[in-house]
């Protein structure tokens, strides 16, 4: 049985494996892309809840009118419906302080164009310096290995990826490959 770096000497085993790390920094990238996405809209969802709860609150506390409100079969004064919607708002809040939803979102942008970059490269890698009448086949392993170690790097320094987000990039990037073949 032959080294799996003797096979990695031959350029179009090197190609090849170029190939799938391509794929993979591709489908990498649109997973920490929806990934980034989701964050932000559940940093948006939330603040927005949370300051209509916080402004309603106010709004009910400094109502004169003593007026009940019909919820649920239930007469509420406005008090306790401020108190309430208070209440609702701090623990709002607690959540986006507990859950740093807008640092995720950053975390997962910058996985994403950190695996975009990778896949650039590894394309390139590819498609024009694999294909040079003049490589020098030791040159080309060290790019490879280059490009492994920075897919590597990347990849340990990244936040985790839900198994929904992965297979939602990886159906994507089946369409997006099936359009745009790496040659």
């Amino acid at each position: 049985m032959t080294s799996n770096k003797s096979q990695m000497t031959n350029p179009d085993n090197m190609r090849n494996y170029a190939r799938v790390l391509t794929k993979d920094a591709y489908i990498l990238s649109q997973a920490h892309f929806y990934r980034s996405n989701y964050w932000g809209l559940a940093h948006l969802f939330l603040g927005i809840v949370s300051i209509i709860c916080s402004v309603s609150a106010g709004a009910s506390f400094f109502t004169e009118s003593q007026v009940s409100l019909r919820i649920l079969q239930f007469s509420m004064k406005y008090e306790m419906l401020a108190g309430f919607l208070a209440f609702l708002s701090s623990i709002i809040i607690a959540i986006l302080t507990f859950l740093k939803p807008s640092k995720h979102e950053q975390d997962h942008y910058n996985a994403a164009t950190s695996f975009i970059s990778l896949y650039y490269k590894a394309r390139a890698f590819c498609e024009v310096v694999s294909k040079r009448e003049t490589n020098d086949e030791k040159q080309l392993s060290r790019d490879l290995d280059d490009l492994i170690k920075e897919m590597n790097k990347v990849d340990k320094i990244s936040p985790r990826i839900p198994d929904r987000a992965w297979k939602k990039a990886k159906r994507h990037s089946k369409e997006y490959f099936d359009n745009v073949p790496i040659t």
